[in-house]
């Protein structure tokens, strides 16, 4: 029985890990990567229910567990410098999604670790078919002043 659950584990972990790895091609295709204030941001969605088997990843805990119901997703976003293009893991950020009809969500983005890397996230409900209003506020460490980047996403699955 421990192999099976050891099984399952690597298999989330494996399916998480290309959904995120897979995130960014797709954000530039689908219009959720930009460059502002010498930031290059990427935007993912992925759905809850692939992190659902690591309840016990720390990052996971942070955000209070997987939330239930099959229209919770998790938000990543991804940060370099445009310029050098390192990863940009000081940052504050927060997300507020909004669509017609729904009532918006302003949540702060956690450290996400992938790997040795950060990125932000956190949980947002998002129904299938319907659009979406991304709206960030990054500032980074040190520094007084933020910058905003907002992002139409269309949530397909």
């Amino acid at each position: 029985m421990e192999r099976i659950r050891t099984w399952i584990a690597l298999g989330a972990a494996l399916a998480g890990t290309l959904a995120i790895a897979s995130g960014a091609a797709a954000a530039a295709e689908d219009g959720l990567q930009k460059t502002v204030g010498g930031y290059s941001i990427y935007v993912g969605v992925v759905s809850a229910g692939i992190m659902a088997f690591r309840q016990d990843h720390g990052e996971l805990r942070m955000h209070g567990g997987v939330p239930a119901g099959l229209d919770q997703h998790h938000l990543l976003v991804s940060l370099f410098d445009a310029a050098s293009g390192e990863r940009v893991a000081d940052a504050e950020v927060s997300a507020r999604v909004s669509a017609p009809k729904r009532q918006t969500e302003e949540k702060p983005l956690l450290h996400v670790p992938l790997g040795s890397e950060i990125a932000y996230g956190n949980f947002f409900r998002m129904r299938q078919g319907e659009r979406y209003r991304i709206e960030l506020t990054i500032r980074r460490a040190g520094s007084a002043e933020s910058i905003g980047a907002e992002f139409d996403y269309r949530h397909r699955f």
